[in-house]
């Protein structure tokens, strides 16, 4: 086992077990030490308690008095500046090393950036015990009494002032804001890619974490960046007029992939974040600033206009950007206009919501079951399976009908109540001048939205999605004002 032991180290270590004896060498130990090292009756610790070290403050008489009391063999060794712990006999096989940054103190423990490597290698441990015999044994370690304590009592000055942190170059409030196409990755990930998927999911738990393979022509990509991303197909160069963005993302890996031209992004986003169309980007990155170049980052003007712009939008423009939180975003009941209820199946861990769910028992099948039920008059219904991997492209009307099961636009828009869950909706169908089809107007309600041919599948339902949050918001603020 090796494990690497970042940012609050001795937090971190609170859980590990350590295997007696245990003998330490920290070359500064402040007043917290007795708190964080692992020390008890015949333990050691190698410190510095030299005259500089104690009339500096950074190491302390009273924390060294209470591990004296306590049993601990201290020994001091001028400029010293290890940190290591070995624990466990030699030959019991049961031994732990920790080798790192972090002196035994307050400020190591919760305000400084410290890493320690965690092992149970019993040769590393064999090892760290001959060094720490070395040190102890040098000609001018002094092995301390209780004179030796009151001694350093009279030479020790707590530090008054606090250490100024190092100042550092004033950080760019944003990285460079890409604008790319999304597809999906058939490639497996590499080792590499999944080692650091892993991390940053486990520090990153409150944030959508994935990863996207760069092309050629962007790879001047770096961590900090930000990416504005819309999904297209493999006969796409550009994204479709209404395909909305995933929310801004931002990079903070970049992998070379060993034995492969190509790097990856490991990239973070928030669950839940403001979005725009591929078409309202264009407007405003206008033809006269060069359009929307998907090869280079936007220049900086046009970077804070988007981000502003994504800024002013409302919550009802964004986006929940998971398959778990499309599923559980309220809906409003057809018949009656209650809150329904997403049915759960199954034992769930806890007693879920009852404002959010309801048990639906644990079979499944056969046929359709209700996802959704009204608890105020039992309506029940099925929302649509959501599938971001259909990209079906959509070239006429005659291609919906087909994907719809549908003959003409009446039945096209029956196909659509039923997976809806609402109603009303409408399809009406635009040309240009010479009567070739433009698009297809998806209606709901008093809201409508155009999509332009040809579409995908998961493009039309994604603005069905888009046109209920905006009816439902419509139909809350009538409700507000009456």
């Amino acid at each position: 086992m090796i494990e690497l032991v970042s940012e609050k180290v001795w937090e971190s270590l609170r859980t590990v077990t350590w295997p007696g004896p245990v003998r330490a060498a920290i070359a500064y130990v402040g007043r917290e030490a007795p708190e964080l090292l692992p020390l008890g009756a015949g333990d050691t610790l190698v410190f510095d308690g030299s005259d500089e070290s104690l009339a500096g403050g950074t190491t302390n008489p009273a924390a060294l008095q209470v591990l004296f009391d306590r049993g601990v063999v201290l020994v001091s060794v001028a400029r010293l500046h290890a940190k290591v712990i070995v624990a466990g006999a030699d030959g019991s096989g049961e031994r732990k090393t920790l080798v790192g940054s972090a002196n035994a103190s307050e400020r190591s423990r919760t305000s400084l950036r410290e890493a320690a490597l965690l092992t149970d290698d019993v040769e590393v441990a064999a090892r760290a015990d001959l060094q720490i015999d070395e040190w102890s044994g040098d000609p001018d370690a002094e092995w301390v009494d209780q004179e030796w304590i009151d001694r350093a009592t009279t030479i020790y000055r707590p530090r008054r002032v606090p250490v100024t942190p190092r100042r550092s170059r004033k950080r760019r409030e944003h990285g460079r804001l890409w604008v790319g196409r999304w597809m999906v990755d058939e490639d497996p990930a590499s080792l590499e890619v999944e080692r650091a998927l892993g991390h940053y999911m486990e520090r990153f738990s409150g944030l959508d974490v994935w990863s996207y393979r760069l092309l050629d022509e962007v790879r001047d990509i770096r961590p900090q960046d930000e990416l504005m991303l819309y999904a297209v197909t493999d006969r796409q160069d550009v994204p479709h007029g209404n395909r909305r963005s995933w929310p801004l993302s931002r990079v903070v890996r970049v992998v070379a992939e060993p034995g492969a031209p190509s790097r990856v992004a490991i990239c973070v986003s928030p669950l839940q974040g403001t979005v725009m169309t591929y078409s309202e980007l264009r407007q405003l990155v206008s033809d006269d600033d060069g359009g929307v170049d998907m090869n280079r980052p936007l220049p900086g003007h046009l970077a804070s206009v988007v981000r502003r712009a994504l800024d002013d939008r409302t919550p009802g423009e964004e986006r929940l950007a998971t398959e778990h939180q499309l599923r559980e975003r309220p809906i409003g009941c057809p018949r009656c206009e209650t809150r329904l209820r997403v049915v759960l199946r199954g034992l769930p861990a806890g007693p879920p919501d009852p404002d959010v769910y309801v048990l639906g028992g644990c079979l499944i099948g056969p046929g359709p079951m209700p996802t959704h039920v009204c608890p105020a008059c039992g309506w029940e219904g099925r929302r649509r399976d959501w599938e971001p991997e259909q990209v079906r492209q959509v070239e006429s009307l005659d291609d919906l009908f087909a994907v719809l099961g549908a003959t003409d636009l009446a039945s096209a828009t029956d196909a659509i109540i039923d997976e809806l869950d609402h109603d009303p909706v409408g399809l009406d169908l635009h040309k240009d001048a010479d009567g070739n089809e433009m698009g297809v107007e998806a209606i709901l309600g008093t809201t409508g939205v155009l999509l332009e041919l040809p579409f995908s599948m998961v493009e039309f339902w994604d603005t069905w999605d888009g046109l209920r949050d905006a009816w439902q918001l419509q139909e809350d603020d009538e409700v507000e004002e009456a």
